[in-house]
C-alpha cells in the first residue's frame, strides 16, 4: 500500500510540473466548451429572432401577390425587399443578386396570377353545376411562381422557406376559391350567400418534450454541449498521459523505478488513479463552467438532472476508459510526436462518429452502426440520459459497463503488447 501511495505522489508531482499538459487538460477544454456553446446558442437565436431578407417582384398586384407579400411580412421571419439601390427589382436583377451571393432568396410572382386562379376556379364550378361537362376537359393555366435560391443555402433552410411560402399560397387559393364560389352561387340562387374562408386554423400543434420523468428537463444548447465537450475533454487527457509514459521509458526513469521492489502493475495503477482523479476534477470544472459562467453570457444554467450517483458513475467510467486508452497509446507509441498525433486524431475521429459533433440520428445507417463502437458515444448517451431525459442510475449502467469493458480491453492489449516486445527482444 505504501508503494502505491508513493507512486501516486510521484505521478502527481510529474503532472503538476507539466504546465503545458495541464493547459491541454483544463484551459483548452474550457475555451472549447464556452466557444462552441456560444456559437450554437447564437445560431439558434439568430434563426429564431432575426429576419431573413427576401427579394420580391410582384407583377400580379392582385390578391395573390398582395397576400404573399403580407404573409411574408406578417410571419415575422422575413424582411421583404422590393427595391434595391433605389430601383425597382426585376426578375433579372433578382437572379443576379442571388447568384452573386448578396441575397439568399428571391421570389417573382407572374402577371395576372390572381385572374388565372379565379378563371380556373370558375371553370371548375361551372363543371360541378353542369353534369354534362367533364372535369378532365377543363383548360388549366399553370402559374409559375419563381423562387431564386443561392446555391450555398443549406437544404433544410431552403425546404423551410419553400414550405412557408406554400403555406401562404394555399391559404390565398382557398380564399379565392371561396370568393368565386360565393359569386357563382349568388348568380344562380336567390338571396346573398357568403361563403368565406379566412385561413383560420382548425388544428393547433402543441410541442411536448417527451419524458417519463415527473421533473422534465428542458433541452437547450447548454444541456447538449456541456456533457458532449466534457466527454471530448476527458478523452484528450490521453495526450499528456501517453507522453509521460513515453518520457519515462525513453529517459530511463522507468528502468530505474523497476530496479526497486515495486511491481510494474502498481506503477501503472498509480498513473491511472492520478489521471482518473484529474479527469474527475475536469468534469467538476467544466460542469461548473456550465452552471456559473455560461449564464453570464445570457445562456441558461446547466441542469445536472436528478441523480448525482449516476453522474459519478458515468464520469468515473469515462475517465477510466480514457486512461486505459492513454496507457495503450503510451505503450505502443515510441515518440511524443506519434502519441500526440495519433492520440489527437483518433479522439477526433471517435468523437465525430460518436455523436459529439454531429447527432447520431442525422447520420446515414452505416455511420449509425459504426457509432455504436465509439466509447465517446457510450459516454455521451449516458450523460444525455441524465441531463436531458432526467433518468437515474439504471439507465446508464449498460453504457458504464461498456466503458469499463473498454478500459479492461485497453489494459489487456497494453500488457499483451509489452509481452510481445519482450518475447521479440
Amino acid at each position: 500500500m505504501n508503494k502505491l501511495f508513493a507512486s501516486i505522489i510521484k505521478e502527481t508531482l510529474i503532472v503538476i510540473r507539466d504546465k503545458a499538459g495541464l493547459a491541454i487538460v483544463f484551459v483548452m477544454p474550457m475555451a472549447l466548451l464556452i466557444i462552441m456553446t456560444l456559437l450554437q446558442d447564437s445560431s439558434f437565436k439568430k434563426i429564431s429572432k432575426s429576419k431573413t431578407p427576401i427579394l420580391l417582384v410582384d407583377s400580379d398586384n392582385d390578391s395573390l401577390g398582395i397576400s404573399i407579400k403580407n404573409g411574408l411580412i406578417n410571419s415575422g421571419y422575413f424582411d421583404v425587399i422590393e427595391n434595391y439601390n433605389g430601383q425597382k427589382l426585376t426578375e433579372n436583377k433578382i437572379n443576379n443578386l442571388v447568384s452573386d451571393g448578396l441575397f439568399q432568396l428571391g421570389i417573382v410572382i407572374p402577371d395576372s396570377s390572381s385572374i388565372i386562379i379565379r378563371n380556373t376556379v370558375k371553370r371548375y364550378i361551372l363543371v360541378c353545376m353542369n353534369q354534362g361537362l367533364s372535369v378532365e376537359k377543363i383548360y388549366k393555366e399553370v402559374i409559375n411562381v419563381k423562387i431564386f435560391i443561392d446555391p450555398l443555402v443549406i437544404q433544410s433552410f431552403k425546404n423551410s422557406i419553400i414550405s412557408s411560402i406554400e403555406n401562404f399560397t394555399t391559404k390565398i387559393e382557398m380564399k379565392i376559391i371561396s370568393t368565386s364560389l360565393t359569386e357563382e352561387i349568388n348568380k344562380r340562387f336567390s338571396g346573398n350567400k357568403n361563403i368565406t374562408f379566412n385561413g383560420d386554423k382548425l388544428l393547433s400543434f402543441d410541442e411536448i418534450i417527451a419524458s417519463t420523468e415527473p421533473d422534465m428537463i428542458m433541452p437547450n444548447s447548454v444541456q447538449h454541449n456541456v456533457p458532449a465537450w466534457t466527454i471530448f475533454a476527458i478523452f484528450f487527457i490521453i495526450i499528456p498521459m501517453a507522453s509521460h509514459i513515453i518520457k519515462e521509458r525513453n529517459d530511463g526513469s522507468l528502468n530505474r523505478i523497476l530496479t526497486m521492489p515495486v511491481p510494474y502493475i502498481i506503477i501503472l495503477f498509480a498513473k491511472i488513479i492520478v489521471y482518473t482523479v484529474i479527469s474527475l476534477i475536469l468534469v467538476v470544472f467544466l460542469f461548473s463552467i456550465g452552471y456559473f459562467v455560461l449564464p453570464l453570457f445570457g445562456m441558461p444554467e446547466l441542469n445536472i438532472g436528478n441523480s448525482f450517483l449516476a453522474i459519478v458513475l458515468v464520469s468515473l467510467s469515462t475517465s477510466l476508459a480514457a486512461c486505459g486508452y492513454g496507457v495503450l497509446i503510451g505503450s505502443i507509441a515510441t515518440t511524443h510526436y506519434q502519441a500526440s498525433s495519433f492520440g489527437a486524431i483518433s479522439v477526433i475521429i471517435l468523437a465525430a462518429i460518436g455523436g459529439i459533433w454531429i447527432p447520431v440520428y442525422v447520420m446515414p445507417d452505416v455511420m449509425k452502426n459504426i457509432s455504436e463502437f465509439s466509447p465517446l458515444n457510450w459516454g455521451i448517451n449516458a450523460y444525455y440520459n441524465i441531463f436531458l431525459r432526467g433518468y437515474g442510475v439504471f439507465s446508464i449502467l449498460a453504457n458504464c459497463f461498456k466503458l469499463i469493458g473498454f478500459f479492461s480491453f485497453t489494459l489487456l492489449a497494453s500488457w499483451g503488447y509489452k509481452k510481445y516486445l519482450r518475447l521479440k527482444g
